[in-house]
């Protein structure tokens, strides 16, 4: 079973930001909704902060 390691589960405005590793040190974001959808941008990043800024950006571009 692949280890998964949590490094941010946060709420901003109506949408909630998670950062997590899945594999190795291949980090990435989901953004959920207040609906339950789940996206987020299919990229992998090399730390937890560069996912995380990817995430928060994308949250700034919504509404």
């Amino acid at each position: 079973m692949p280890l998964s390691r949590i490094h941010l589960i946060t709420c901003i405005r109506d949408y909630t930001l998670a950062v997590f590793c899945q594999q190795s040190d291949d980090w990435e974001f989901q953004i959920i909704t207040t609906g339950g959808e789940v996206f987020g941008d299919n990229k992998v990043y090399c730390t937890q902060v560069a996912a995380e800024n990817a995430g928060r950006n994308l949250l700034g571009r919504i509404d």
